[in-house]
Protein backbone atom coordinates (compact mmCIF):
# COMPACT_ATOMS: atom_id res chain seq x y z
CA UNK A 1 0.00 0.00 0.00
CA UNK A 2 1.43 3.38 -0.97
CA UNK A 3 1.85 6.13 1.58
CA UNK A 4 -1.07 8.31 0.23
CA UNK A 5 -3.41 5.28 0.21
CA UNK A 6 -2.36 4.39 3.75
CA UNK A 7 -3.04 7.96 4.91
CA UNK A 8 -6.46 7.93 3.20
CA UNK A 9 -7.24 4.53 4.79
CA UNK A 10 -6.20 5.73 8.25
CA UNK A 11 -8.21 8.92 7.78
CA UNK A 12 -11.28 6.88 6.70
CA UNK A 13 -10.90 4.61 9.76
CA UNK A 14 -10.57 7.67 12.00
CA UNK A 15 -13.77 9.19 10.54
CA UNK A 16 -15.67 5.91 10.95
CA UNK A 17 -14.54 5.56 14.59
CA UNK A 18 -15.36 9.22 15.27
CA UNK A 19 -18.84 8.92 13.75
CA UNK A 20 -19.51 5.69 15.63
CA UNK A 21 -18.46 7.27 18.93
CA UNK A 22 -20.53 10.38 18.21
CA UNK A 23 -23.58 8.25 17.29
CA UNK A 24 -23.24 6.22 20.50
CA UNK A 25 -22.97 9.43 22.52
CA UNK A 26 -26.06 10.84 20.79
CA UNK A 27 -27.99 7.60 21.38
CA UNK A 28 -27.03 7.63 25.06
CA UNK A 29 -28.12 11.27 25.31
CA UNK A 30 -31.45 10.47 23.65
CA UNK A 31 -31.97 7.50 25.97
CA UNK A 32 -31.49 9.75 29.01
CA UNK A 33 -34.01 12.32 27.77
CA UNK A 34 -37.53 12.26 29.13
CA UNK A 35 -39.95 11.19 26.41
CA UNK A 36 -43.13 13.27 26.00
CA UNK A 37 -45.80 12.03 23.60
CA UNK A 38 -48.34 14.66 22.53
CA UNK A 39 -51.48 13.19 21.00
CA UNK A 40 -53.65 15.37 18.78
CA UNK A 41 -57.03 14.42 17.26
CA UNK A 42 -56.04 15.59 13.77
CA UNK A 43 -53.24 17.16 11.81
CA UNK A 44 -53.56 20.96 11.79
CA UNK A 45 -56.15 21.82 9.19
CA UNK A 46 -57.58 25.17 10.27
CA UNK A 47 -55.96 28.50 11.09
CA UNK A 48 -56.78 28.25 14.78
CA UNK A 49 -55.23 24.74 14.93
CA UNK A 50 -52.03 26.13 13.45
CA UNK A 51 -52.04 29.05 15.91
CA UNK A 52 -52.66 26.70 18.85
CA UNK A 53 -49.87 24.33 17.80
CA UNK A 54 -47.43 27.15 17.11
CA UNK A 55 -48.01 28.69 20.54
CA UNK A 56 -47.87 25.31 22.27
CA UNK A 57 -44.56 24.36 20.65
CA UNK A 58 -43.06 27.76 21.32
CA UNK A 59 -43.56 27.08 25.03
CA UNK A 60 -42.48 23.43 24.82
CA UNK A 61 -39.21 24.27 23.02
CA UNK A 62 -37.85 25.65 26.28
CA UNK A 63 -38.18 22.16 27.78
CA UNK A 64 -36.59 20.51 24.74
CA UNK A 65 -33.26 22.01 25.78
CA UNK A 66 -33.71 20.42 29.21
CA UNK A 67 -33.25 16.80 28.17
CA UNK A 68 -36.78 16.27 26.89
CA UNK A 69 -37.71 14.60 23.63
CA UNK A 70 -41.14 15.56 22.22
CA UNK A 71 -43.01 13.27 19.82
CA UNK A 72 -46.34 13.91 18.10
CA UNK A 73 -49.08 11.52 17.15
CA UNK A 74 -52.23 12.46 15.20
CA UNK A 75 -55.13 10.05 15.81
CA UNK A 76 -57.41 11.44 13.11
CA UNK A 77 -60.32 10.88 15.46
CA UNK A 78 -62.76 12.15 12.84
CA UNK A 79 -62.25 8.91 10.91
CA UNK A 80 -62.86 6.52 13.81
CA UNK A 81 -66.12 4.88 12.82
CA UNK A 82 -65.68 1.22 13.66
CA UNK A 83 -63.81 -1.29 15.82
CA UNK A 84 -61.23 -1.89 13.07
CA UNK A 85 -60.21 1.79 13.12
CA UNK A 86 -59.93 1.69 16.91
CA UNK A 87 -57.89 -1.53 16.83
CA UNK A 88 -55.51 0.00 14.26
CA UNK A 89 -54.97 3.09 16.41
CA UNK A 90 -54.45 0.99 19.55
CA UNK A 91 -51.90 -1.19 17.69
CA UNK A 92 -50.09 1.89 16.36
CA UNK A 93 -49.87 3.47 19.81
CA UNK A 94 -48.64 0.20 21.34
CA UNK A 95 -45.91 0.11 18.69
CA UNK A 96 -44.92 3.69 19.52
CA UNK A 97 -44.80 2.73 23.20
CA UNK A 98 -42.48 -0.17 22.35
CA UNK A 99 -40.10 2.03 20.36
CA UNK A 100 -40.11 5.11 22.60
CA UNK A 101 -41.72 4.46 25.96
CA UNK A 102 -43.19 7.83 26.92
CA UNK A 103 -42.63 9.25 30.38
CA UNK A 104 -45.59 11.59 29.92
CA UNK A 105 -48.63 11.70 27.62
CA UNK A 106 -50.21 15.05 26.72
CA UNK A 107 -53.72 14.58 25.35
CA UNK A 108 -54.99 17.54 23.34
CA UNK A 109 -58.73 18.07 22.77
CA UNK A 110 -61.79 16.16 23.99
CA UNK A 111 -61.92 13.54 21.20
CA UNK A 112 -58.45 12.30 22.18
CA UNK A 113 -59.47 12.40 25.84
CA UNK A 114 -62.47 10.18 25.03
CA UNK A 115 -60.19 7.71 23.21
CA UNK A 116 -57.78 7.60 26.18
CA UNK A 117 -60.65 7.24 28.68
CA UNK A 118 -61.62 4.06 26.81
CA UNK A 119 -58.18 2.71 25.82
CA UNK A 120 -55.46 4.70 27.60
CA UNK A 121 -54.87 2.35 30.52
CA UNK A 122 -54.62 -0.62 28.15
CA UNK A 123 -51.99 1.12 26.02
CA UNK A 124 -50.14 3.28 28.58
CA UNK A 125 -50.74 1.91 32.08
CA UNK A 126 -48.96 3.84 34.83
CA UNK A 127 -47.86 6.60 32.44
CA UNK A 128 -48.84 10.06 33.70
CA UNK A 129 -51.26 11.88 31.41
CA UNK A 130 -52.11 15.58 31.07
CA UNK A 131 -55.44 16.42 29.45
CA UNK A 132 -55.83 19.88 27.87
CA UNK A 133 -58.30 21.54 27.31
CA UNK A 134 -60.97 19.60 29.16
CA UNK A 135 -64.71 19.94 28.79
CA UNK A 136 -66.90 19.73 31.87
CA UNK A 137 -68.62 16.52 30.70
CA UNK A 138 -65.30 14.61 30.87
CA UNK A 139 -63.92 15.96 34.17
CA UNK A 140 -65.20 13.13 36.42
CA UNK A 141 -64.01 10.38 34.06
CA UNK A 142 -60.58 11.97 33.63
CA UNK A 143 -60.12 12.60 37.34
CA UNK A 144 -60.89 8.91 37.97
CA UNK A 145 -57.98 7.79 35.75
CA UNK A 146 -54.76 6.99 37.62
CA UNK A 147 -51.90 9.48 37.14
CA UNK A 148 -54.11 11.97 35.31
CA UNK A 149 -53.94 15.74 35.48
CA UNK A 150 -56.50 17.99 33.86
CA UNK A 151 -56.22 21.53 32.60
CA UNK A 152 -59.65 23.06 32.18
CA UNK A 153 -60.33 25.55 29.42
CA UNK A 154 -60.76 29.10 30.64
CA UNK A 155 -63.24 29.72 27.83
CA UNK A 156 -65.87 27.43 29.33
CA UNK A 157 -65.94 29.59 32.45
CA UNK A 158 -65.97 32.84 30.46
CA UNK A 159 -69.03 31.72 28.47
CA UNK A 160 -70.87 30.63 31.61
CA UNK A 161 -69.98 33.84 33.45
CA UNK A 162 -71.08 36.00 30.49
CA UNK A 163 -74.43 34.22 30.32
CA UNK A 164 -74.94 34.73 34.06
CA UNK A 165 -74.02 38.43 33.76
CA UNK A 166 -76.44 39.14 30.88
CA UNK A 167 -79.34 39.67 33.29
CA UNK A 168 -77.37 42.30 35.21
CA UNK A 169 -75.79 44.02 32.23
CA UNK A 170 -78.83 43.93 29.95
CA UNK A 171 -81.92 43.52 32.17
CA UNK A 172 -84.30 44.01 29.22
CA UNK A 173 -82.99 40.80 27.55
CA UNK A 174 -85.78 38.25 27.06
CA UNK A 175 -84.16 35.75 24.71
CA UNK A 176 -80.56 34.62 24.66
CA UNK A 177 -79.06 32.40 21.98
CA UNK A 178 -75.57 30.91 22.43
CA UNK A 179 -73.87 29.43 19.39
CA UNK A 180 -70.49 27.75 19.83
CA UNK A 181 -68.56 24.60 19.05
CA UNK A 182 -66.92 23.11 15.97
Amino acid sequence: MTRPNRIISLFAIFIILFLQTAAQGYAEGEKNKKQILIIYPFFETRDWDFDFNTGYFKEMREFDEQEVSISLEFLNTGSIHDEISIEEIVARLKQIKKLHKPDLIVSVFPSVHAFLIDHGETIFPDTPKIFVPVIEAQVDQLEALPNSYIIKSASQYAIKRNIEDIGTLLPQTETLMVICGN
